[in-house]
């Protein structure tokens, strides 16, 4: 008994589609990578300048000596920001093993919401300290901050776009079938 024409027409084409969408899937997955090689580069420029202007805190609020009062407050703020840089950079260092990852992407979303709140918590304590009349200037640290920001929210959205294209074609049906069979799990966005 011999196998129709038809059945091994519909085989060739099958498999040539399922080829093609482990391609395409592949390509997006190393799209992801490729942009989160921006975001991560973005964050260590961001660690470098906020590392410098942690540094001019320590000086500015004198972490040498035992504070009271408003200067424990600042020291605390100070030590609070430069836990929260370790944490980003080692959530950096975790999700650039697989940037496609969502428990990565996770944690690293996780520790850049504690570094916002550390921030915010140092920004608020300069400002008071500002009003007493401090003689250190956090003006230009803060906006090459500023900048560095900006550039890496631009990273970070093209991260997320990434994430979402590679999340809707893995989703798509019969797309679904072939990231299911080579293990193309759903990534998370920062």
């Amino acid at each position: 008994m011999s196998v129709p024409i038809w059945f091994w027409i519909t085989a060739a084409v099958l498999l040539f589609w399922a080829v093609g969408a482990y391609n395409r899937l592949v390509r997006l997955r190393a799209a992801i990578k490729q942009s989160f090689g921006s975001v991560e580069a973005h964050i260590r420029q961001r660690d470098a300048l906020l590392a410098q202007w942690l540094e001019g805190c320590s000086a500015a609020f004198g972490l040498g000596a035992v504070g009271l009062g408003a200067e424990s407050a600042q020291v605390h703020c100070v030590h609070a920001a430069r836990g929260a840089c370790v944490q980003v950079i080692a959530a950096v260092d975790h999700a650039r093993a697989a940037p496609s990852g969502a428990q990565a992407i996770a944690s690293l979303r996780l520790a850049e919401e504690v570094l916002i709140g550390a921030r915010g918590r140092l920004s608020t304590e300069l400002a008071a300290q500002a009003r007493f009349g401090s003689a250190w200037d956090t003006v230009m640290q803060t906006d090459e901050l500023a900048a560095v920001d900006g550039s890496l929210g631009f990273a970070r959205g093209q991260f997320n776009e990434a994430v979402q294209v590679y999340n809707d074609a893995a989703m798509q049906f019969p797309t679904w079938v072939v990231a299911g069979i080579f293990g193309f799990r759903a990534a998370g966005v920062l």
